[in-house]
């Protein structure tokens, strides 16, 4: 995360809890027990509304109760943590038990670097609609601290993704007589069944306040005018953007951005497509950002590296039937992008830099080029610039491209200043 990202992360915390560095370093008591035992009670009566089939008729209102005291739980602890977090023993003596997370960080009840509720954050960054499912629990959005996940040669480093998070009070999950509070990451899970019946009830969510987050704490925002003129200023914003940890059960969707723009153009898109249930469980969203003044050749390469790094890491058997059905979407440049990595011959796009036949180079293939039978007659550092960015086979798994707005057959905009 850079300066600027981590300024407006700072100024978010300080601005939702109106906390002093000296009010941090003091630790107030707990002071929410009775509170918290009253809330308690009122959401375990709901559940158990909510639990019972021949209640259905009533759970509407349950819910509402149920969401209402978690909120109350969910507030109690923000303001502890504001106030410098509790230690260990405060934490046991809760009349609930937090889960453990595998984001943990015991300085922070909820183990993430920051919580957000759903109307703490502005929704609209980039967007312009708010997507959102009623049911069980309360939406959040958890900013995963900086290397939760393993970081890729060919992945932006990671700035703390932004997870989609549901917070709910579990009764069926009891500890030493206490109910769980857990946070459940949302885009993995539609529904929970709960109680002896194992009733089904959806879980309530915000999808659109995660993204916003997103973007405007990432490096890339706001860089695709510096991209297109100054690229080398942006080179390290180029890499691949992950929203949400990887899902082994979910089809991989790599967005690829055009000319004088960036990941976060796919912002509206992506938002609006988690209307659907049926996308939501079977697709991860995935961004490839690049600086769009390089010569392309550089960022296809950037891009095909960063496709074989996760395909060793995750479906390195090759018998994962979500990463081998991957789609790519290709907008404008992005889409000339992807449509090269997906070639299988693609040393023909030189052809036209060369006085030969073009049959010369449909008869050619990538391991001839590897043996150094070519016909051409150039020095070795060109061969090997040339073999670089002209010579390979095409990404691996890729079964569907969507094209949005792509140049197949050039652009007079190629031609102008």
């Amino acid at each position: 995360m850079n300066t600027a990202s981590l300024v407006i992360l700072l100024g978010l915390m300080l601005g939702l809890s109106g906390c002093s560095v000296h009010s941090q370093l003091q630790k107030p008591p707990y002071t929410h027990y009775q509170d918290d035992a009253l809330a308690i009670q009122e959401a375990r009566e709901a559940w158990l509304v909510l639990s019972s089939p021949r209640r259905s008729h009533e759970w509407p209102e349950a819910r509402k109760k149920y969401n209402a005291c978690i909120r109350k739980l969910a507030s109690h602890l923000k303001q502890a943590s504001r106030n410098g977090g509790m230690d260990e023993a405060t934490r046991q003596s809760l009349p609930f038990v937090i889960e453990k997370s595998p984001y943990a960080r015991d300085s922070n009840p909820w183990h993430y670097e920051a919580i957000f509720m759903s109307d703490e954050v502005d929704p609209t960054y980039r967007l312009r609609e708010t997507v959102t499912v009623e049911g069980m629990g309360i939406p959040l959005a958890g900013l995963a601290p900086e290397g939760a996940s393993r970081p890729h040669a060919n992945m932006l480093r990671d700035n703390g993704n932004v997870h989609t998070l549901t917070a709910i009070l579990d009764f069926d999950r009891m500890v030493d007589g206490k109910p769980t509070l857990r946070t459940l990451p949302r885009l993995m899970n539609e529904h929970i069944l709960i109680g002896r019946h194992k009733v089904r009830q959806p879980l309530a969510a915000n999808f659109s306040v995660p993204i916003a987050l997103f973007w405007k704490l990432s490096d890339a925002d706001g860089t695709e005018l510096l991209g297109a003129f100054r690229p080398k200023k942006a080179i390290s914003t180029m890499g691949l953007y992950f929203s949400e940890p990887y899902d082994p059960k979910k089809i991989p969707v790599l967005f690829t951005h055009g000319l004088m723009s960036g990941p976060a153009t796919f912002a509206n898109l992506t938002n609006r497509l988690l209307v659907d249930p049926v996308i939501r469980e079977n697709y991860q969203f995935w961004f490839f950002g690049y600086p769009s003044g390089l010569a392309w050749t550089i960022p296809a390469g950037r891009q095909r590296a960063a496709l074989a790094e996760l395909t060793q890491e995750y479906n390195s058997l090759g018998a994962s039937r979500e990463m081998n059905n991957i789609v790519m979407v290709g907008h404008s440049m992005g889409g000339l992008i992807t449509r090269f990595n997906t070639s299988t011959k693609p040393w023909i796009l030189m052809k036209g830099l060369f006085e030969l036949p073009p049959e010369t180079f449909e008869s050619m293939t990538a391991d001839n080029w590897k043996e150094g039978l070519t016909p051409l007659n150039c020095d070795d550092h060109t061969l090997e610039q040339l073999h670089n960015n002209f010579i390979f086979t095409p990404a691996k798994g890729v079964t569907r491209i969507v094209y949005m707005a792509t140049p197949h057959r050039g652009s007079t905009f190629a031609d102008n200043w």
